[in-house]
Parts: structure tokens; C-alpha cells; sequence
């Protein structure tokens, strides 16, 4: 095993040492939920969750690494899902471990009409596991990034 010098040491606690998750609180009829950031484990489960096709592409877009064409994966969601399963996974009684919805609830939150309290529990928990919905509308590829402006819906 290679050992580290004290810098790295340093340097890789800094990155492993989690600041406190971000939330933020969504009121609707006078009830207040909160949504919180998930971790990294959670967002790469609503990922897979959401993941309709993955698949490599022969298109080497001008890439190239040690010698060999590099290979491009286009990875396509199902939006909606992503968002429902971003919500059952995000979403919590405020300042409780408790959450609101789990899987059993799916079917309820996919039957809510558009443009009431699902809707903006939806765009606080997409802003949380940093994805803009135009990332995943354009089929973008298996690595999801994207910063996200820092608004309570």
C-alpha cells in the first residue's frame, strides 16, 4: 500500500468531510415539507431507477486515448420517473428522519394533476440532485452534471 504525505492526506479529507445537506422547505394548503439534498449513494439510485437505455456508440467525435478511438454512451430517462422518484427519495417531514412518500407510493404521486404541491416538491428535489431538466431532455450522456441555481420554489 502507497502511503500519502500529509498533504494528501489533507486534501482527501477535504473531500470526503460533507458539508450539511442542503433543504429547502415547500409550503402548499398551509403545510410545509422539506426536500433535502440527497447523497450521492441516493442520486445515482434515482438514476438507475429512471434509466431507460444505455448504449455505446461507435461515433468517436474526434476523441482518441492511448491510440484507440474513445467510445460515447448515450444514456436516456424517463423524466417523469426521474422526478417521482426524486421526490419519494428527498422528501421529508421538516426537521424529522421521517420521510413523506416511499415506492408504494408511486402510482398516487404519477396520477397528480401538473402545477400543485407535487410540482414543486418536484423542482426543489431536482435542484437538489443537481440536475436541470434540460440535461435530461437533451438524452444527455451516462455522466449526469449540471450546477443549478440556488432558488426555493
Amino acid at each position: 500500500m502507497v502511503q500519502m504525505t500529509p498533504e494528501q492526506i489533507q486534501a482527501r479529507t477535504a473531500f470526503l468531510t460533507s458539508p450539511k445537506a442542503r433543504a429547502v422547505r415547500v409550503a402548499h394548503n398551509g403545510f410545509e415539507l422539506e426536500v433535502r439534498q440527497p447523497t450521492l449513494g441516493t442520486r445515482n439510485a434515482i438514476y438507475r431507477s429512471a434509466q431507460i437505455t444505455a448504449a455505446e456508440t461507435d461515433e468517436t467525435e474526434g476523441g482518441h486515448r492511448n491510440g484507440k478511438p474513445t467510445k460515447k454512451v448515450q444514456v436516456n430517462f424517463d423524466l417523469g420517473k426521474m422526478q417521482i422518484v426524486s421526490v419519494i427519495a428527498c422528501t421529508y417531514f421538516p426537521e424529522t428522519d421521517v420521510r413523506v412518500f416511499n415506492d408504494v407510493d408511486y402510482q398516487t404521486l404519477s396520477d397528480q394533476l401538473a402545477g400543485g404541491g407535487i410540482d414543486k416538491l418536484v423542482s426543489a428535489a431536482m435542484e437538489l440532485i443537481n440536475v436541470k431538466q434540460v440535461d435530461v431532455e437533451k438524452k444527455s450522456d451516462s455522466t449526469q452534471s449540471g450546477s443549478s441555481s440556488t432558488s426555493s420554489p
